[in-house]
Protein backbone atom coordinates (compact mmCIF):
# COMPACT_ATOMS: atom_id res chain seq x y z
CA UNK A 1 0.00 0.00 0.00
CA UNK A 2 1.32 3.13 -1.02
CA UNK A 3 0.94 6.71 1.36
CA UNK A 4 1.54 10.21 -0.07
CA UNK A 5 1.88 12.98 2.41
CA UNK A 6 3.03 16.62 2.12
CA UNK A 7 5.36 18.08 3.98
CA UNK A 8 5.46 22.02 4.60
CA UNK A 9 8.57 23.16 6.86
CA UNK A 10 8.83 26.76 7.76
CA UNK A 11 12.22 27.45 9.86
CA UNK A 12 14.98 29.74 9.99
CA UNK A 13 17.57 29.42 6.52
CA UNK A 14 20.66 28.13 7.52
CA UNK A 15 23.30 26.03 5.81
CA UNK A 16 22.59 22.20 5.66
CA UNK A 17 19.00 22.48 6.26
CA UNK A 18 17.99 20.62 3.66
CA UNK A 19 20.21 18.33 3.82
CA UNK A 20 19.29 17.67 7.35
CA UNK A 21 15.61 17.30 6.98
CA UNK A 22 16.21 14.39 4.18
CA UNK A 23 18.84 12.70 5.90
CA UNK A 24 15.95 12.30 8.42
CA UNK A 25 13.34 11.47 5.93
CA UNK A 26 15.50 8.69 4.29
CA UNK A 27 16.34 7.22 7.79
CA UNK A 28 12.79 6.94 7.97
CA UNK A 29 11.95 5.43 5.03
CA UNK A 30 10.79 8.27 3.09
CA UNK A 31 10.63 8.28 -0.82
CA UNK A 32 11.03 12.10 -1.75
CA UNK A 33 9.47 12.78 -5.45
CA UNK A 34 9.57 16.74 -5.83
CA UNK A 35 11.21 18.98 -3.52
CA UNK A 36 10.51 22.64 -3.47
CA UNK A 37 13.13 25.14 -1.78
CA UNK A 38 11.74 29.09 -1.52
CA UNK A 39 14.40 30.63 0.71
CA UNK A 40 12.83 34.80 1.93
CA UNK A 41 15.54 36.89 3.93
CA UNK A 42 13.89 38.42 6.74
Amino acid sequence: MSHIARLLITCPDRPGIVSAVTTFLYTHGANIIDLDSNPTKL
